[in-house]
């Protein structure tokens, strides 16, 4: 009776839902056409209802042997932090804004520097840096005032600008920074230092993890004691009795 009764579930759920989605997967109009469709990859809605039924079965039957998640301990997942701390790091990064002018826009290093000192002027009058660098940098990001979005100084190839974005403070700018092809001013909008997510930040996310490793271990634990035990025939096996016989 629970037999019958639990194949009544599968074939509603399966008839309803998963044929529904096959369907929609496949664009097929109708049951007939999506049979059609299933044959000529030789398979068929029969053989995808049983394969429904036994893996719902199957998993029915990991969820019971398995059980209810136990709980876990504020130490064990203090000790789960600890042993994955590297993966929770977080870089140094910054948000920055550029006024950079070219040498080679300005037609001599002569002229750049001059506009330069404009720019300064500018700036210790109390002119915001965006607006600045909208009046005089020819910068790739002149258009929006210089600013770059969360960066991490490291990757940085200029040494000067990567040195400049480690040591200001947010609303610092840096000194005029020179290079054979550029002048450029660096300002720090915002900063985050080097550290590391706090614990109190992660601590549902370690319950989970720490739970889902022990589901698959005993799940793979459960399957290793069910193939020792189990009695495999093939039809090789009713061959040899035959021939034995």
């Amino acid at each position: 009776e629970q037999i019958e009764s639990i194949e009544v579930q599968l074939d509603e759920a399966f008839e309803g839902s998963v044929v529904a989605q096959i369907k929609e997967k496949l664009k097929a109009e109708s049951i007939i056409e999506l049979e059609a469709m299933l044959q000529q990859n030789g398979m068929s809605l029969d053989t995808m209802r049983k394969a429904f039924g036994d893996r719902m079965l199957a998993e029915e039957y990991m969820k019971a042997r398995i059980g209810k998640d136990r709980v876990v301990s504020r130490q064990e997942l203090l000790n789960e932090y600890q042993s994955r701390l590297e993966e929770f790091s977080k870089p140094e990064q910054v948000k920055w804004q550029q006024l950079q002018i070219s040498v080679a826009q300005q037609k001599s290093e002569a002229n750049a520097r001059q506009r330069m000192q404009e720019a300064l002027a500018k700036l210790r009058q109390g002119h915001s840096f965006d607006a600045v660098v909208k009046e005089y940098s020819d910068g790739p990001l002149k258009e929006n005032g210089g600013h770059w979005d969360w960066t991490q100084p490291k990757s940085i190839a200029n040494a000067d600008v990567r040195q400049a974005l480690s040591s200001l403070k947010a609303g610092q700018y840096s000194d005029v920074i020179s290079s054979p092809t550029t002048l450029q001013i660096v300002r720090v909008t915002e900063r985050q230092e080097a550290g590391y997510t706090p614990f109190e930040d992660l601590q549902e996310d370690l319950r989970k993890s720490l739970i889902e490793r022990e589901r698959e271990q005993r799940g793979k634990q459960i399957i290793e004691e069910l193939k020792a035990a189990a009695i495999v025939e093939t039809v090789l096996d009713e061959d040899a009795n035959v021939v034995t016989n």
